[in-house]
Parts: C-alpha cells; sequence; structure tokens
C-alpha cells in the first residue's frame, strides 16, 4: 500500500512523466553541511554530497538538482534515503533525473 501511494504520489509530482518499477531507482546520499557556489544555466548554489560507496570518503561531487521533499538546513550532514526518478525525454537543458525523499536517516549537526 505505501509503495503504491508513493507511485502516486510521484506521478502526480511528475505530471507528464511515465513512471514505472523500471525507472526507480533507490539509493543513499550524504549531503554536506554547506552549499558551494556553481554555475548551471544560472549562477547558483548547489548541494555537496556522495553517494553509494562513495559515502564516508573525501570526496564530494557538486549536486545541482532539488531533491523533492527534502528541507535542508545548513550546518547539518544529512544521510538520506532517496528514489532516483529517472526521466524519459527530459526537456533540454534539465537532468534526466527526479531525486524523491523518502526517508531522513540521519541529521548531525557540525560545529
Amino acid at each position: 500500500m505505501k509503495k503504491l501511494l508513493f507511485l502516486i504520489v510521484i506521478l502526480l509530482q511528475t505530471c507528464t512523466d511515465q513512471v514505472t518499477e523500471e525507472n526507480l531507482i533507490g539509493t543513499k546520499i550524504r549531503v554536506n553541511s554547506y552549499k558551494e557556489s556553481c554555475m548551471g544555466i544560472v549562477p547558483q548554489k548547489c548541494y555537496l554530497i556522495q553517494e553509494g560507496k562513495a559515502i564516508g570518503g573525501n570526496g564530494w561531487q557538486l549536486f545541482y538538482d532539488p531533491i523533492g521533499g527534502f528541507d535542508y538546513t545548513e550546518g547539518f550532514v544529512y544521510d538520506l534515503d532517496v528514489t532516483i526518478l529517472e526521466i524519459e525525454n527530459p526537456p533540454q537543458d534539465t537532468s534526466g533525473l527526479r531525486y524523491i525523499l523518502n526517508k531522513v536517516l540521519s541529521k548531525t549537526k557540525v560545529d
């Protein structure tokens, strides 16, 4: 039942995107305690993330997209369980992936 409700929510959020089991991917990500300046279509602030097996390492990568349902507060490192929705035929100049928060696994204050 939860899975069905989750798929319905994703479907409503994505409107024209086709949601199937094949284009949903679950993963864990870590979000750093601060954002960094980056350049997408316009200058912006990007999350710094680690994903999957890279979590806990020294490297961080810029993450340009929003994470649906995630309420970020600077000064905390977050471990998140997210679903990645692969978008078929995304609009030009946009990501082919949409990240949606399933659960905040941890929120740790950084001094």
